[in-house]
């Protein structure tokens, strides 16, 4: 009897779990929806992303901070992301990717691609 209440309960977890996380990606295309700052700071980890916004300064390494009008988060580059293209403060640009969430850390995105516009 506890084994088959546990199954129970496992399945109601993984379901819930399931369903939440297709309603944050349920934003179009695949899943990766124009989002904000302020809503990515709230998405699930591995929730792909769109972001128009700034590179307001360079933290470390692969780390850069990224501002738009409902506020600011970081986001990590790889070089081979970057290609050839060159960013300053000015310029709008838009960066697809997606959310890495971690426990005691705000998230943060990992970018796939980077675009001015």
């Amino acid at each position: 009897m506890k084994k088959l209440i546990f199954v129970i309960g496992l399945f109601l977890f993984l379901f819930a779990d399931f369903n939440a996380g297709a309603q944050e990606r349920g934003r179009g295309g695949f899943g990766m929806g124009l989002v904000t700052v302020a809503e990515a700071l709230r998405l699930r980890d591995d929730a792909p992303v769109v972001l128009h916004g700034r590179i307001q300064r360079h933290i470390r390494s692969e780390y850069y901070l990224f501002a738009d009008e409902t506020g600011n988060m970081r986001i990590e580059i790889p070089p081979r992301v970057w290609g050839d293209i060159r960013v300053t403060q000015d310029d709008l640009i838009e960066i697809t990717g997606i959310i890495d969430r971690h426990l005691f850390v705000r998230n943060r995105v990992y970018v796939r691609g980077i675009r001015i516009l």
